[in-house]
């Protein structure tokens, strides 16, 4: 009877040490670092998949697509089946067609938007500089008349010859000359907010055109000819070159 009352005495505290093993492993586990536990047998961490950069080539403006490639420049060679033809201003122009797969460059244009609302302010603008320009030329052309004269008023003065001016048709004279020398400091201004003016709605034109800004190869092209395009919208993605 006590050898058997020993006996479960022991196992007893057999058991209990076993399970205060087990709940100390587990608490340690539960502590040690992510990368002591990879380590070990059975625990590699899963790595994530490498998934490449993308960008993302966006219209600047809304409208109607006219084309989607990159006009072909004087002598280059590219096989019949790329290239394709449009009307830009009443103007053939061709270009070769773009397709997933193709590589392209920082600043390429990869395709053009109608644009002739912002064409025409284009005209306007050069018309505007065109006659600030006349305008400027007309009053120097006065003002160096008007120069002359008041030297000679101011000679005929000094020269003391009786009738030949008074002091009065001197300081005309030199109103006279001051007044266009004013004006052509106007006219000059006027010109360079011309000038500005026709800048800024070239910049605008500019901008119906859809440019990478980045290089990288076309993932994906999610316009087509003829389709209209929002403000801001996605045009192409592109997968960037890995570092």
């Amino acid at each position: 009877m006590f050898l058997k009352r020993a006996m479960m005495t022991i196992l007893g505290i057999l058991l209990v040490s076993i399970v205060a093993s087990g709940l100390s492993y587990g608490l340690l586990a539960r502590e040690r670092p992510p990368s002591e536990l990879a380590n070990e047998p059975g625990q590699q961490a899963e790595k994530p998949a490498q998934v490449a950069d993308r960008a993302t080539i966006v219209s600047e403006q809304e409208g109607i697509v006219i084309f989607l490639g990159t006009p072909l420049k004087p002598g280059e060679k590219v096989s019949a089946g790329r290239v394709g033809t449009a009307k830009v201003n009443g103007n053939p122009v061709k270009y070769r067609k773009l397709k997933v797969g193709d590589t392209i460059e920082e600043g390429q244009i990869l395709g053009l938007l109608e644009a002739r609302l912002a064409r025409v302010d284009v005209e306007i603008k050069e018309a505007k500089l065109a006659a600030a320009r006349a305008d400027l030329d007309m009053v120097e052309k006065t003002r160096d008349e008007a120069k002359l004269r008041y030297e000679n008023q101011l000679r005929l003065l000094n020269n003391g010859i009786r009738g030949s001016t008074t002091q009065e048709d001197m300081r005309s004279a030199k109103l006279t000359m001051d007044r266009y020398i004013s004006e052509v400091t106007s006219k000059q201004q006027a010109v360079i907010v011309a000038q500005l003016e026709l800048k800024q709605a070239k910049t605008i034109l500019d901008s119906y055109e859809i440019r990478s800004r980045v290089r990288g190869i076309v993932k994906s092209i999610n316009k087509h000819q003829g389709e209209a395009v929002h403000k801001l919208e996605s045009v192409f993605v592109v997968e960037l070159p890995k570092e």
